[in-house]
């Protein structure tokens, strides 16, 4: 009897053909049978580390992106209007 998914029922020969898993339960229903492809598949780890987008851009990266940018825009702000004040201190404006 071959071995079904009970909530998908997607079947281990289905998965192997599309090369990929029909639900979530499919990780419980076929596990024995995923521990050598997720081995060979996922850098020798025993478990699904899924994709990452090619567009994703980590949390912490963009954060400390942000106040970089932020200090930066401060600093030409400060610049400028130190050097404003300098100017129509000097002009008596």
């Amino acid at each position: 009897m071959t071995k079904v998914c009970p909530i998908c029922k997607s079947d281990y020969k289905h998965i192997a053909n599309k090369h990929r898993l029909g639900c979530s339960f499919c990780y419980f229903t076929f596990k024995t049978e995923m521990y050598y492809v997720f081995k060979v598949k996922q850098d020798n780890s025993y478990t699904h580390k899924g994709k990452i987008p090619t567009n994703y851009i980590d949390p912490m990266s963009m954060f400390i992106n942000n106040q970089i940018d932020n200090k930066i825009t401060n600093d030409v702000i400060r610049k400028d209007l130190k050097e404003k004040i300098n100017l129509s201190h000097f002009h008596g404006d």
